[in-house]
């Protein structure tokens, strides 16, 4: 499936017109034409996260959190943030963050499940 396929479901549950001000979203690493066979779902996107990702050939990851909350000036490996980055381009991997909106709604509907589960039996 193309990536680009992925953000406009994903999308249409939480437009990106709707994020908040202060929140970077959408796709932060990558390119919407590219084919992604396999995903890695996470809070945060650290060095480890990108080396699972490698590890288990995902082609995406999805995060809660921004890997690129501020403006990105260079990618010389000093921060992590520079070095999860230049990782991430180097294997292929796109990098997407999920809207507040989006997560909050994930987040409700795993504690309803969780909920179900326990008052079912």
């Amino acid at each position: 499936m193309k990536l680009k396929d992925i953000t406009n479901i994903i999308e249409k549950w939480s437009p990106l017109e709707q994020a908040e001000t202060f929140d970077n979203v959408g796709l932060l690493v990558g390119n919407k034409n590219n084919i992604v066979k396999k995903a890695l779902i996470t809070i945060d996107a650290t060095e480890d996260v990108i080396d699972e990702a490698i590890n288990n050939k995902c082609d995406l990851v999805i995060t809660f959190h921004p890997i690129i909350f501020s403006e990105l000036k260079q990618i010389t490996e000093k921060s992590y943030v520079e070095r999860v980055v230049k990782k991430a381009l180097k294997n292929n991997i796109n990098m997407l963050k999920l809207t507040l909106g989006l997560i909050i709604f994930i987040v409700s509907l795993l504690i309803l499940i969780k909920l179900y589960k326990k008052f079912r039996s």
